[in-house]
C-alpha cells in the first residue's frame, strides 16, 4: 500500500497509467490515495479496492518496469515483488478480503465518523451524540455476519470466488481467517467504543442498564 501510494505521487507514473489503461480498453480515473487520517486501515482498504479495480493495468505497468528498469533500482524491486504477489492465489484472495471489508463495513462507518453533527455546529468528526447508536449498528453488523453468513453478502462475492483458485486446505484457512478477522473487529469495537457505552453517560445506573 505504501509503495503504491508513493508511486502515485509521480506525474510520470500517472502518464504511464493513463496510457496503459487506454491500451487495456479501460476507463479508470487516476486518483491519488488519501492520507490515512482516521486509520491506516482506511489506506490499506482504499489501496486494495483501487488495485483490484485496475489489476490489469498495474500488472502491465509492473511487467514493463521489470523489463526496462535497472535491476538495482527501487522501481524494479517493487515491480518484481508486486508481480510475484499477484501470481499467488492466497495473496490475491487476501486482497479481495480486505477490499470486501472496506466496501462492506469500514468505508461507510468511518466516512460517517468524519462528518459533523449539524445540531452542534457541524464540526467534522464530532458525532458524540450518536456514537452509542452507531456502536450498536456496527457491532450488530459484525455479529450478524459471523459463522460464514458473510458468504451471502454481495460485497464478499469476489472474495468467495477467489476461493475457487486455491485447494481445499487453503480454502478452509481462508474461511477461518475471515471468522478470526471478524472476531478481532468485534473485540476492537468493544474496546475502543467502551467510553460510549458507559453508565456514566446516562442519568442513573439503573437507566443505563435498562437502555443497554
Amino acid at each position: 500500500a505504501y509503495n503504491i501510494r508513493n508511486w502515485m505521487e509521480h506525474d510520470k507514473l500517472k502518464d504511464i497509467y493513463l496510457y496503459t489503461q487506454s491500451q487495456e480498453g479501460l476507463e479508470l480515473k487516476f486518483q491519488k490515495l488519501e492520507e490515512p487520517i482516521v486509520t491506516r486501515w482506511w489506506l490499506v482498504g482504499a489501496c486494495a479496492v483501487s488495485f483490484l479495480a485496475a489489476q490489469q493495468v498495474w500488472t502491465r505497468i509492473c511487467d514493463g518496469i521489470r523489463k526496462t528498469a535497472p535491476s538495482d533500482s527501487a522501481s524494479y524491486k517493487v515491480a518484481v515483488s508486486t508481480l510475484a504477489l499477484i501470481k499467488e492465489p492466497m495473496i490475491m484472495s487476501d486482497v479481495h478480503l480486505i477490499a470486501a471489508f472496506h466496501n462492506w463495513f469500514l468505508f461507510s462507518h468511518f466516512k460517517w465518523c468524519q462528518l459533523g453533527d449539524p445540531e452542534v455546529g457541524g464540526t467534522p468528526s464530532f458525532q458524540s451524540r450518536h456514537m452509542l447508536v452507531r456502536f450498536f449498528i456496527m457491532l450488530t453488523q459484525v455479529e450478524d455476519t459471523m459463522e460464514e453468513k458473510w458468504m451471502d453478502i454481495a460485497e464478499f462475492n469476489k472474495f468467495v470466488r477467489s476461493l475457487e483458485n486455491i485447494n481445499d486446505n487453503k480454502k478452509e484457512i481462508q474461511k477461518k481467517k475471515v471468522e478470526h478477522f471478524l472476531r478481532i473487529v468485534k473485540g476492537s469495537l468493544t474496546k475502543h467504543f467502551k467510553m460510549w457505552v458507559s453508565e456514566k453517560l446516562f442519568s442513573s445506573p439503573s437507566l443505563a442498564k435498562k437502555q443497554l
